[in-house]
């Protein structure tokens, strides 16, 4: 089964520093840049 994180945080690098790590280890990132557009995400099954 695969991992999915959905990483929310105004940090415009972090994610694809997270994503190189993780996509290795079969992890799915989805980024959010701050908690309202993160929750829609969450909401939309990102």
């Amino acid at each position: 089964m695969a991992s999915r994180v959905l990483l929310i945080d105004d940090d415009a690098r972090l994610p694809e520093l997270l994503q190189s790590y993780m996509g290795q280890n079969g992890v799915t990132l989805a980024h959010a840049p701050d908690g309202p557009k993160g929750l829609a995400m969450l909401e939309q099954g990102a």
